[in-house]
C-alpha cells in the first residue's frame, strides 16, 4: 500500500469505531447488489471469513449483526424461494462451486 493511500485511509480509521468497519465496506455493495444471488454469496463468504479471523469478541460480534441484516436483506428480496436458499449460502467466487448453506455453519 502506497504512503498516499494510508494518508487517506487513515483519518477514516481513526475516526469511525469498529462497528462502522462492515457498514462502510459493504453497505454499497448489498445495496446494489441486492438482485444479484451471486454478489450476496460473495459478501457472505466474505463477512464468515472476516468473523473466523476476528479474535475479538466485540468485532465478532458487530460481523455476526452485519451477516444478519444481510440475510434479512435477502429473506426480504424478490427471489423466489429456491433463489433465497441458493442467496443464503457461503461462496467465494459466487458461482455455486464452493457454496456453504447457513445451516451448514
Amino acid at each position: 500500500m502506497s504512503w498516499r493511500t494510508r494518508e487517506r485511509i487513515a483519518p477514516l480509521t481513526r475516526s469511525s469505531p469498529c462497528e462502522d468497519y462492515p457498514t462502510l465496506s459493504f453497505d454499497e455493495i448489498r445495496q446494489f447488489g441486492s438482485s444479484s444471488i451471486q454478489v450476496t454469496r460473495r459478501m457472505r463468504s466474505a463477512l464468515v471469513g472476516l468473523l473466523d479471523s476476528l479474535p475479538s469478541p466485540g468485532r465478532a460480534d458487530v460481523v455476526r449483526r452485519y451477516l444478519k441484516h444481510l440475510d434479512h436483506s435477502i429473506e426480504a428480496s424478490p427471489f423466489d424461494l429456491e433463489d433465497r436458499r441458493m442467496a443464503l449460502q457461503e461462496d467465494r467466487q459466487g458461482i455455486g462451486l464452493s457454496r456453504r448453506s447457513i445451516d451448514s455453519a
